[in-house]
C-alpha cells in the first residue's frame, strides 16, 4: 500500500506534524510521498 502525506503550513501545524510523522515512523508506516505547502 503506498502511503502520501500533504501538510499545512502554521506555527503550530507545523508541530502537529513533525509530531505525527514521527508516530508514523515509530509505528513503522513509511511514506512514499510527502507534500508540504507555505501559507508565504
Amino acid at each position: 500500500m503506498k502511503v502520501s502525506v500533504a501538510l499545512g503550513g502554521g506555527g503550530v501545524r507545523g508541530l502537529a506534524h513533525v509530531l505525527a510523522l514521527e508516530m508514523m515512523d515509530t509505528c513503522g508506516i513509511c511514506r512514499d510521498k510527502q507534500i508540504r505547502t507555505s501559507k508565504l
